[in-house]
């Protein structure tokens, strides 16, 4: 069985983390910071990126209401979000979302692989 693990989160635009990657360690990976920091956009961020239907999605922050829509920093048009997945030894793939920081724009998922054939095995 492969070794299969995401390798980094990256940002793009997003409000509080603007353009960051973020190297995540195999076993744990903890973020800390003082609130308002944007720690819980990164576990926002995990669950855009999976589940990909705003139908679905479920924010974790109980302060406050969050829309979607106001993810991207505030002069931005768009952002995104991406895991960079290690799928072998130096084999990587790229899943992500681009947010649109206007309401009822859609979710744009996307994958980033070294052939167009999709339908190929990892």
């Amino acid at each position: 069985m492969k070794n299969i693990n995401i390798y980094s989160l990256s940002t793009v635009g997003i409000r509080q983390h603007f353009n960051q990657d973020y190297l995540l360690h195999e076993d744990r990976t903890d973020f800390t910071g003082s609130n308002g920091s944007g720690k819980s956009i990164i576990a926002d961020l995990l669950q855009i990126i999976f589940v990909a239907n705003k139908k679905y999605i479920k924010f974790g922050t109980d302060g406050k209401k969050r829309e979607i829509h106001t993810i991207p920093h505030h002069n931005q048009n768009e952002a995104y979000s991406f895991l960079n997945v290690r799928v072998g030894e130096n084999k990587y793939i790229a899943i992500g979302i681009c947010i649109s920081s206007k309401t009822g724009v859609s979710l744009k998922p996307f994958t980033i692989t070294s052939n167009t054939n999709l339908d190929l095995e990892i």
